[in-house]
């Protein structure tokens, strides 16, 4: 559960401040939803903590199908048995696809050094630059590298222009117009459903929440949806009344 740049991100380790932002882990989206509420301390947070459920036959709700030949027949399965339920309590649903994109990928690396450091600058951490996290690192392999360093190697020595320079500024640019295609893709829906693995909710900042169901995988890992949409009111309202259909 996360709504970017709602929350403060004041103490959190820093990985791309564009990107991140803070969330709210519960057992259910309703739990979930309160304590978001409380943490927001604005009129709109109490509204959150007694928000009602939209109804199932008003319902609007886009699946987005990137990815969809990625995802098992168990989960497919599981997201059509839940839409057949919404169209026939007269819910609407429609296809729409919104494809992940690398421009996000661009963003994390360039943002990643100058923003950690500046976050180390006001810290107690006894190294402050990535170049001494990087050597740190390199001279301790074998705890340290388990997976290697290529991305931060990477954040390190391919970014030396800083946030001024081009790659950076058209990603930026690339973020600013897919937000608006994104945002007007929405408009007409209360939520999106992620079928498959994308990054477009992120890279665009815009609410995510994920809503457990009582179905269980083989291993007994409980089933969810990942919904994301243009206004926060209408998401949560479509959580909460999803979250009842699938438990």
């Amino acid at each position: 559960f996360r709504s970017a740049g709602v929350l403060s991100a004041d103490g959190i380790i820093p990985m791309a401040r564009t990107l991140d932002s803070a969330g709210v882990m519960a057992n259910c989206f309703s739990n979930a939803l309160a304590v978001y509420g409380a943490m927001r301390d604005d009129a709109f947070g109490t509204e959150l903590i007694s928000l009602e459920a939209a109804k199932t036959s008003e319902l609007k709700l886009a699946v987005n199908t990137a990815n969809r030949e990625t995802v098992s027949k168990g989960q497919l399965d599981f997201l059509e048995t839940f839409l057949e339920q919404v169209k026939t309590e007269g819910g609407k649903v429609d296809d729409l696809l919104q494809a992940p994109t690398p421009w996000q990928a661009v963003i994390m690396k360039w943002e990643f050094k100058p923003h950690l450091e500046e976050y180390l600058r006001t810290s107690n951490a006894s190294r402050k630059t990535l170049k001494e996290i990087v050597a740190y690192y390199e001279s301790h392999p074998e705890t340290m590298m388990k997976y290697g360093d290529n991305l931060l190697r990477s954040a390190l020595e391919e970014t030396q222009q800083g946030i001024s320079a081009q790659p950076y500024l058209t990603a930026m640019l690339e973020r600013e117009k897919m937000r608006e295609r994104v945002l007007r893709e929405l408009k007409d829906y209360d939520a999106a459903i992620m079928t498959g693995p994308s990054n477009i909710m992120h890279f665009c900042g815009l609410p995510c929440v994920t809503v457990i169901s009582s179905t269980e995988r083989e291993n007994h890992v409980k089933r969810g949806l990942i919904l994301y949409g243009a206004d926060e009111r209408r998401l949560y309202k479509a959580a909460l009344a999803i979250e009842k259909i699938v438990n």
